[in-house]
């Protein structure tokens, strides 16, 4: 596949990202913690060097909002920090809250 090809592929699944992102409840909610720190772990374990830079990327927000975010993923239980390492293991709390999103958004039309 081209260059172009793969950029204007990641743009668009970059921008259906952030059209999922939109229909969580507003503010920085269990969802959107759960959704943020799944995306981080996912962007870590792929190899990016700059995860915020990534996660910039993909969801529009700026990297030290994200920052915040991802503090506040850790304080309300969603991410575990991993010592030394950049990212993070996903816990418990963020996998059901996931799959919550997942069934409700399998029944939506």
């Amino acid at each position: 596949m081209a260059r172009g090809a793969v950029e204007d592929l990641q743009q668009r699944k970059a921008e259906e990202f952030r059209k999922r992102l939109a229909a969580l409840p507003k503010g920085v909610s269990d969802e959107y913690l759960a959704v943020i720190s799944d995306l981080y772990v996912h962007v870590v374990e792929a190899g990016h060097r700059a995860p915020l830079q990534e996660l910039e990327t993909w969801t529009g927000t700026k990297q030290a909002t994200l920052k915040g975010h991802l503090r506040a993923a850790r304080q309300r239980g969603f991410l575990a920090k991993v010592e030394g390492k950049v990212g993070g293991l996903l816990m418990d709390k963020a996998i059901a809250t996931l799959k919550g999103i997942d069934a409700e958004q399998g029944r939506q039309p």
